[in-house]
């Protein structure tokens, strides 16, 4: 009786609990709640929509306020049912409207919303330019317009003039902006932003501290002083606004900067491009989760915080709402005054920019595939379409003579650009068979009766589409023939459309203009009028280190050489969505089959989507004749929970063989070490982009990774020229003059044990902490490959990472559901490259007057670290300041040698004197880590080996 008593007792207070809950929210709902206010003109008078406002004026009023909160009442005209007419005063104390309204539980305030006021300038002719941009530029911001619609009124006019580039020194990850005057601005890693003239000749540039990776914004023309500013962000966390035209030094150009404030982060880097608003207020992002609105003069107006960072530029609906999409996984929609209004959360990173349909609808793609279609009052899904891969790109809107949105067209990584329906139907797909993080713009045809789709590819590839049905118009090849920048052609970047050409930036630091049709009226080599791929194929292509699908395998391959292979499958002309089984269960029990003649022992890896294979031999290849046949089962179809594939029917099976040579390696790596000086190198532009996601997360990243690698120990080559060494890496760092340094603020602190046979290598390390989109990424495995010749340039560079998703601190459970780990939850491959150049700096010298005076070990226990402490001792007048250099440890057991592997970068930390110079360097050995016995200490001043001695 008692138990029965007790569940009774248990519902009637859940019942009630519940009860108490919805009446709550009734409560908190009565009330009245403002959905929209349209942009207000310069008569000041403004609309005010919502819900609950009363019938009655008498029993309400409207309220303006600050973000200090205080109110100032308005007049107002109308009051009639969910709709309210007021006036702005001639002098406003704020920019937030709220309605309050009596209600049966006394008077309620509806939470304040945002406005905007549009000065009297706007719209602008000839494009009709809502926001105060350049009004004759044809192309004055990231997507050209403020709802980011990718779309220009130009026609495609052949005026018979030539392509051209113009080279960097850094990757070009962001749209260019254009001037009514036909100059082309933009910027690169290499710190700099430049204008262009244009015939592609330099005008002026401007050098800033940090990489810039993302799109200007042309201001409005000022008369007076009879210029346009163009504004930017860098990656040395300013936001910066030059005077156009001509200018007597950098100093008469920078019209003013704003400092991106520190905190929460250290790390405040901006990294998306700038957007605007109707009244010229600007909007950037900062990699410390924020966005700030500036004024037009630089001043901060507000500040609005995401979950991480932010790489979209916001659109701007017709009201002033902000539309952003953030790496945290939500779109926010955000008012005027920098305040919430909804925010919708999807199962992956958001990398694009959303793009308004003039009826309000949302177009916006995210890392877990889907390119989403929202309710911009609500935020509520109408619908989505999955595709193969994460979408890095932004939508383009087709539209018809009314502005009615007609087609969607965007990209993703699994190499296809869609056409979809504005109800989210599929239209067409054209397959690339590469990778694409372009945005796609949309310009007229020559006759202006139709659209053409203008998309770059990371095959180095610019495409014109027919945007009707999808066909080919022509292909240009940008891909370099310089053996440094050919496998780093990706167009990452999205084109511009000018006057008389499209304008598209490329990984590889070159800027290149291709005028309007050009192949469908040139013979250029560079120009293809005809798909590509094959109708019918059913197997693998071999894919360079910069993630080209290639239709000819290498004739010859180093005997260090990395493979990687990707599946392709099609039928009658079209591309099958196909992959490798990779799951734990409901595989076959042999899904692929890899084998080399004559026998190689073979490590085989495939990537997360299950669409490459990367094949790392062992051991070097001997020289001679090879041939690879690989061989299999493929799946397609199957359930997705974000970016993850569960299931599938298999559909087919593949089989390709490949033949290729490997010549005797000649000489010997020029690997040395002396008193005076170590042989040393550059290495830097990393780029990982086969699978696609690596590159997604973090590709300018990447791009602007700069190390020095110096050699700390090498074996003289056996009778087969064949031995071992050890390589030290630190970060460096270019000074004004670019000249390059050791970083003593850069994570990267690590050895290379590496085999050598001739002048081929492969380098590795096993504990490496990399951070990537605030990531902080464990690898197991970290393997350079090449060939190393003796100015320090590698050859093929391979680099190849493996890390256990699981291990990823917080965040595995997450990877596995973004679908970057093999078999589920197991492993994360990828596999990329990199450009060498040789070093001469004094990172490599031995430092004269400094002398190691004590060097104190402590034996790490189980349950406490242990620590090795060096003690310096410098010359008089003998400078050495920890700001400009770095002092490391490094342990080494010389029978190898083989370094013994830790985290270098996080265990590490050098102390000054009170003149700033290095007095201390302390590594510490986390607990219950054990040192094997013979190993030496190698005390390192940047990467210089300065004393060594055996550990006791």
């Amino acid at each position: 009786m008692k138990k029965k008593r007790f569940f009774i007792n248990l519902f009637v207070l859940s019942i009630t609990v519940i009860s108490v809950y919805f009446i709550i929210l009734w409560v908190r709902d009565i009330g009245p709640k403002i959905t929209r206010i349209p942009l207000v003109g310069t008569d000041r008078q403004l609309m005010i929509e919502g819900k609950s406002f009363g019938s009655e004026q008498r029993t309400g009023r409207v309220l303006l306020q600050n973000s200090t909160g205080e109110k100032q009442e308005l007049k107002v005209f109308s009051w009639v049912g969910d709709r309210i007419f007021a006036e702005l005063p001639d002098d406003p104390i704020g920019d937030r409207i709220a309605v309050e309204q009596l209600t049966i539980f006394g008077r309620r305030l509806s939470k304040a919303r945002g406005f905007v006021v549009q000065p009297d300038e706007t719209p602008a002719a000839p494009y009709a330019y809502s926001v105060p941009v350049q009004s004759e530029s044809p192309w004055p911001a990231s997507r050209r317009d403020e709802r980011n619609s990718g779309r220009s009124p130009v026609p495609a006019v052949y005026y018979e003039d030539q392509p051209w580039m113009f080279q960097t020194g850094g990757g070009i990850y962001a749209t260019p902006v254009i001037d009514s005057q036909g100059v082309i601005y933009f910027g690169s890693t290499d710190h700099t932003f430049y204008a262009l003239k244009a015939d592609g000749s330099e005008e002026w540039s401007f050098k800033t501290n940090g990489d810039i990776a993302a799109s200007a914004v042309l201001g409005r023309f000022d008369p007076i002083l009879e210029f346009s500013p163009v504004t930017f962000v860098s990656g040395d966390g300013y936001v910066y606004q030059l005077r156009t035209g001509e200018a007597a030094t950098e100093e008469d150009r920078l019209l003013w900067r704003y400092q991106a404030v520190s905190e929460p982060d250290p790390s405040y880097n901006h990294q998306a491009g700038i957007g605007i608003n109707y009244d010229g207020t600007m909007y950037a992002s900062s990699a410390n989760y924020t966005y700030y609105a500036l004024n037009k003069d630089g001043s901060l107006r507000w500040t609005y915080g995401t979950g991480s960072n932010n790489w979209a530029v916001p659109a701007v609906d017709h009201d002033g709402t902000l539309f952003i999409g953030s790496a945290d996984t939500y779109v926010h929609a955000v008012d005027a005054a920098g305040q919430t209004i909804w925010k919708k959360g999807t199962l992956g990173f958001l990398a694009a920019s959303a793009s308004i349909g003039r009826d309000g609808t949302i177009y916006i793609g995210s890392f877990d595939s889907n390119l989403y279609a929202l309710d911009a009052l609500t935020g509520e899904v109408s619908w989505k379409f999955s595709t193969g891969d994460q979408i890095f790109g932004s939508a383009a809107l087709g539209e018809d003579a009314w502005g009615q949105t007609t087609a969607i067209y965007f990209a993703s990584t699994d190499g296809f650009l869609y056409a979809l329906t504005p109800q989210g139907k599929l239209m067409w797909e054209f397959d690339t068979a590469g990778t694409i993080r372009s945005s796609p713009v949309l310009g007229r045809d020559p006759d202006g009766k139709s659209d053409i789709l203008y998309f770059g590819a990371g095959n180095g590839k610019l495409y014109a589409l027919n945007a009707a049905d999808g066909s080919l118009r022509w292909i240009f090849n940008t891909t370099s023939e310089d053996p440094d920048l050919r496998n780093r052609n990706e167009l990452n970047a999205s084109p511009a459309l000018g006057l008389t050409g499209i304008y598209n930036g490329s990984e590889n630091g070159q800027l290149w203009y291709v005028p309007y049709d050009y192949c469908l009226h040139s013979e250029d080599t560079r120009c293809v009028l005809q798909p590509e791929l094959p109708d019918d194929f059913s197997g693998l292509y071999y894919v360079s280190q910069g993630g080209d699908l290639q239709e000819d395998f290498p004739l010859e391959l180093s005997s260090s050489s990395m493979l990687a292979l990707r599946l392709l499958v099609r039928k009658d002309g079209e591309s099958i969505a196909a992959r490798i089984c990779n799951q734990p269960v409901g595989c076959p029990k042999n899904v692929f089959d890899v084998r080399i003649q004559p026998f190689s022992s073979l490590s085989v890896e495939q990537s997360a989507d299950g669409r490459y294979l990367f094949v790392r031999p062992r051991h070097f290849l001997e020289p001679g004749e090879y041939t690879l046949t690989v061989s299999g089962t493929y799946f397609t179809g199957g359930t997705r929970i974000g970016n993850l594939t569960m299931g599938g029917d298999q559909a087919g099976e593949f089989s390709s063989q490949f033949h290729f040579a490997v010549p005797a390696p000649q000489g010997t790596v020029p690997l040395s070490l002396d008193e005076t000086q170590t042989f040393s190198f550059q290495l830097t532009r990393f780029a990982y982009p086969s699978p696609p996601m690596m590159s997604s997360l973090n590709q300018a990243g990447f791009d602007g990774m700069v190390w020095i690698a110096g050699t700390v120990a090498v074996s003289p080559p056996d009778e087969f020229n064949q031995g071992r060494a050890v390589l030290w890496i630190v970060g460096g760092k270019e000074d004004e003059n670019g000249n390059l340094s050791a970083d003593p603020e850069s994570s990267y602190l690590l050895p290379l044990n590496g085999r050598f046979y001739g002048k081929d290598f492969v380098f590795t390390n096993r504990e490496f902490n990399m951070a990537v989109t605030g990531l902080n990424i464990p690898f197991e495995l970290f393997e350079l490959r090449g060939t190393l010749t003796e100015d320090g340039v590698v050859l093929a560079p391979v680099v190849y990472a493996e890390s256990d998703v699981m291990s990823v601190p917080g965040l595995g459970p997450y990877m596995v559901i973004a679908g970057l780990a093999n078999n589920w939850y197991e492993k994360m491959p990828v596999a990329g490259t990199f450009v060498s150049r040789p070093f001469t700096g004094t990172a490599a010298f031995a430092p004269a007057g400094i002398t190691v005076e004590r060097l104190q070990y402590n034996a790490a226990a189980r349950h406490s670290d242990g620590r090795i402490e060096v003690n310096f001792s410098l010359d008089p007048e003998v400078e050495y300041p920890i700001d400009r250099h770095r002092a490391s440890i490094l342990l080494l057991d010389p029978s190898g040698p083989d370094a013994v592997f830790m985290d270098y970068a996080t265990n590490t930390r050098q102390f000054d004197d009170q003149n700033g110079n290095l007095k201390t360097v302390l590594l510490t050995i986390p607990a219950g880590m054990k040192i094997p016995p013979g190993v030496q200490v190698y005390v390192l001043l940047d990467v210089y080996p300065i004393h060594s001695q055996l550990l006791r």
